[in-house]
């Protein structure tokens, strides 16, 4: 049940809800959905460049790691502190804090049943106004306990998957929520971003790139990310959402990975690539997110891949 900010906290301290518990029980429902870059969906930490933060990090997942992703921790944590003074990896660091500002503020904005989808349902309808011939129908279960679950439903509601749907960027944009020009101009960023499946092709360690390619339309990306950048693997494919702001690109989202050996994402790649239409993102998206769900034991996410 949703406790009133005026009502007495339930966790029987007497006070307000307001004056005890509320900011503490909003950060964590936060933490669900507001969105990790693609390093920290490598190795799931935030970026931080202390041996004291990795050490609380491993006492609340002691239980899943293992000595290889502690050292890789340890090693990105250190490749941090070395490039931290950077200009572009400052930038960078910028770019990310206001990411999350702007998407932790749209989650509350959904949460508050602000939020009113406006679907046009005539899309795609013949000049005789016949409904397309062929209605494709997904069942997806987005689980808001699961941090793939929760990612997979900030990217079908945040961003704009489908020329028909409103995503609440454009809600956010159009009814002016945010004054500062910054914030604006990155709404649009956001807005303007690309989803897809993605080859590494490379990176420059030292400077904390990777480049990427979409396997569907062979565009190419150079994004800033860290923790890929030093420990590459040519052997997945990743969908993964990149966003540019300022000319300094970064992976976001649910970060799924594919072995490039399974036969299903060989197949899934070879159908949509011979018809390959940007406003099919919406498809794409849930055929992946599905199949991650339905058989993971097959497709992993980049965490489980270390």
């Amino acid at each position: 049940m949703k406790v009133g900010r005026n009502e007495p906290c339930p966790c029987g301290s007497g006070k307000k809800y307001k004056k005890c518990c509320m900011a503490k029980n909003e950060e964590a429902e936060l933490s669900k959905y507001s969105e990790y870059d693609s390093e920290s969906s490598v190795i799931r930490i935030h970026e931080n460049s202390n041996a004291e933060a990795v050490e609380n990090r491993v006492e609340e997942d002691d239980e899943e790691l293992d000595m290889r992703t502690l050292l890789l921790r340890a090693m990105v944590n250190l490749r941090q502190m070395t490039m931290k003074n950077k200009p572009h990896i400052k930038e960078y660091k910028n770019i990310r804090k206001l990411h999350k500002e702007i998407v932790d503020s749209i989650v509350i904005y959904i949460q508050d049943g602000k939020f009113e989808q406006k679907i046009d349902k005539d899309y795609g309808k013949t000049a005789d106004n016949k409904p397309p011939e062929e209605l494709i129908v997904f069942d997806t279960v987005f689980d808001m306990e699961d941090d793939v679950g929760a990612q997979g439903w900030v990217n079908l509601n945040v961003y704009k998957n489908s020329v028909n749907m409103q995503c609440v960027t454009e809600d956010y944009i159009e009814k002016k929520r945010f004054r500062k020009p910054e914030k604006i101009e990155f709404l649009h960023s956001m807005l303007d971003s690309h989803a897809g499946l993605f080859e590494i092709t490379g990176a420059d360690k030292d400077e904390g790139y990777v480049y990427l390619r979409d396997v569907l339309s062979n565009q190419e990306y150079k994004i800033i990310d860290i923790a890929l950048s030093a420990q590459l693997n040519d052997d997945i494919y990743m969908y993964n959402r990149i966003i540019t702001y300022k000319d300094i690109s970064f992976g976001t989202g649910i970060g799924i990975s594919f072995s490039k050996k399974d036969l299903f994402i060989t197949d899934w790649i070879k159908r949509n690539k011979k018809d390959y239409m940007i406003k099919q993102e919406l498809i794409r998206f849930l055929e992946l997110f599905n199949r991650y769900t339905t058989d993971s034991n097959n497709i992993k996410t980049i965490k489980n891949n270390l």
